[in-house]
């Protein structure tokens, strides 16, 4: 059971990735905006905060972090603050962080594929009533279709690509 909670766990970073790099590539070539300066002082100061023990995965944290951020996001200062805040050194409270964000994946995946069936149940069950437009429309529906975006509204995304490959 881990282990299929641990690849939903992976293919959600994968589909936040996904999202948030299409809007930030035109033509193919990434369109950064935070600034290479401020990703190598955040870089150094979690070094002096946290040492260097643990130097590639705040490196990488923070680049990875780096190529989703946007303007809507808010500003390099906050960006740095952020990353300053957010970045989980302790092995115990990583596992914490990896657990809670785990948990609540399954509770939306979960209550999301309820709502998805109840919607489409008129399209995919012969209950000798005929279907009505309506009907069509919401089985169309996908509530779950702004889900990505607001985690990334709301900074759970980031907190994920600043703490996790």
């Amino acid at each position: 059971m881990n282990k299929f909670l641990l690849i939903m766990l992976i293919v959600a970073v994968t589909m936040f990735s996904c999202s948030k790099l299409e809007q930030n590539n035109v033509k193919g070539t990434k369109m950064s905006f935070i600034s290479e300066k401020t990703i190598d002082n955040v870089i150094e100061e979690l070094f002096e905060l946290h040492g260097k023990n643990d130097s590639l995965r705040i490196v990488r944290g923070v680049k990875q972090t780096a190529a989703f951020w946007n303007g809507d996001d808010g500003t390099e200062d906050e960006f740095k603050k952020f990353c300053i805040d957010n970045f989980i050194y302790d092995s115990g409270k990583l596992s914490e962080l990896f657990e809670t964000i785990q948990r609540n994946h399954e509770v939306l995946n979960g209550n999301f594929n309820k709502m998805n069936v109840s919607l489409k149940f008129p399209l995919h069950v012969d209950d000798g009533k005929s279907l009505n437009n309506l009907d069509l429309i919401y089985g169309g529906y996908d509530p779950a279709s702004n889900l990505y975006e607001d985690m990334f509204k709301r900074r759970i995304a980031f907190i994920t690509t600043l703490n996790f490959p």
